[in-house]
């Protein structure tokens, strides 16, 4: 103990002075630097997996609320686990409202190509429960619509047959009337040498000639009206056709609006579907979970 006493004391003094300013000044700096320098605190609301290689964070790009945590802190996951779940309930009724949209877009494209086609509307072999009804009421529209269409040829096909009716009467009358008109004129020639001789008066062939004269305007008039009554016959035709080529032509740009937003609507199906899929957040690597 005496030498270790000895030992210390015997220490140079200006050895222990330069010491005693050293840790001075190493305190003194210290205390200045903690004074003025700024530490950073940074608070993330990410998950993060450490994988043994490096830390990946993990996050939504929507962001929201969550309604499910699956993990905590320094649990080991594996590659596509869920971690937690965002709250879906807005993408999910947007979606749903999609899918019936689209749904009601397909009957109608169904229909629509029926109708373009002149074909009769045929339910699909497999129709899920959402869709039934929806067809129901496609088909009733179409055999509606059908039915409307038909009703406006019937009327036009029964003036067809009244003027194919009417054209029989009209050759018969022809007939008729060509040949009372033939024996008018047989009796004029017989007529006309007897009123000469005196056989017979004037006044008599002044009847027979005017009866003569008023079976051929009958007759003429019979005959012009044949060729009226087959005009009229063709522009029944010619109507019918129209309504066909209008119904299916109304019906073709009908349909290839509907396309159109179902292929519109379909594009931001897939993107709601995108979206609810992300609600599941999942971990990207196989590592352990870091807040």
């Amino acid at each position: 103990m005496r030498e270790y006493k000895y030992l210390l004391d015997s220490s140079p003094p200006k050895f222990s002075h330069l010491i005693l300013w050293i840790t001075v000044l190493f305190v003194a700096t210290a205390g200045v630097w903690a004074h003025y320098s700024t530490l950073d605190e940074v608070t993330r609301g990410n998950g993060k997996v450490i994988p043994s290689r490096h830390v990946q964070i993990v996050q939504n790009l929507e962001g929201g609320i969550i309604s499910e945590i699956n993990v905590k802190e320094g649990d080991i996951v594996k590659k596509g686990q869920v971690l937690l779940r965002i709250d879906d309930t807005r993408f999910s009724a947007s979606m749903r409202e999609s899918q019936v949209t689209s749904a009601a877009m397909e009957a109608k494209i169904a229909r629509l190509t029926a109708e373009t086609q002149g074909k009769p509307f045929k339910l699909p072999r497999r129709l899920k429960k959402s869709q039934r009804e929806l067809f129901f009421s496609e088909r009733a529209l179409t055999q509606s619509r059908q039915k409307e269409l038909q009703a406006n040829i019937n009327i036009l096909i029964q003036q067809k047959n009244q003027k194919r009716h009417e054209i029989n009467e009209l050759k018969s009358r022809q007939r008729q009337l060509q040949h009372s008109y033939n024996l008018a004129q047989r009796e004029l020639k017989i007529t006309v040498p007897l009123v000469k001789k005196g056989v017979m008066s004037e006044v008599e062939l002044l009847r027979l000639q005017r009866e003569a004269s008023t079976l051929k305007a009958e007759l003429e008039s019979t005959r012009l009206s044949i060729p009226r009554a087959k005009a009229a016959i063709a522009e029944a035709e010619r109507k019918i056709e129209e309504l066909k080529i209008s119904f299916r032509t109304s019906a073709l740009a009908e349909l290839n609006e509907i396309k159109a937003e179902l292929s519109r609507i379909s594009e931001s199906k897939r993107a709601l579907e995108d979206r609810v899929r992300r609600t599941a957040v999942r971990s990207p690597v196989k590592g352990t979970v870091k807040q």
